[in-house]
C-alpha cells in the first residue's frame, strides 16, 4: 500500500508476514530462504531480518485476522 526507499529486508518480511497469514506460517518462513536462492540479497546480518519480521507482524497486531481471510 505504500512505495518507499529502503532495506529489501523490510519487503521480504513483509511478503513474509502476509505468506504466514494467508498460508500459515510454515509458508512465510520459507520466503526469505525462496527469495535468496531466487537471486534475491538480504543482510548478511540475521538478526538484522529477524528485526524486519518482528517490526512487520506487529503492525498487523492486533488486528491481524481482518487481513488473513480471502
Amino acid at each position: 500500500m505504500e512505495t518507499s526507499w529502503g532495506p529489501a529486508d523490510l519487503d521480504v518480511a513483509h511478503c513474509s508476514t502476509a505468506l504466514a497469514l494467508l498460508h500459515g506460517v510454515s509458508a512465510g518462513m520459507d520466503f526469505a530462504d525462496r527469495y535468496v536462492a531466487a537471486g534475491g540479497t538480504l543482510a548478511e546480518d540475521r538478526a538484522a531480518h529477524l528485526y524486519w519480521r518482528l517490526l512487520d507482524a506487529l503492525a498487523f497486531a492486533p488486528d491481524a485476522e481482518k487481513v488473513a481471510v480471502p
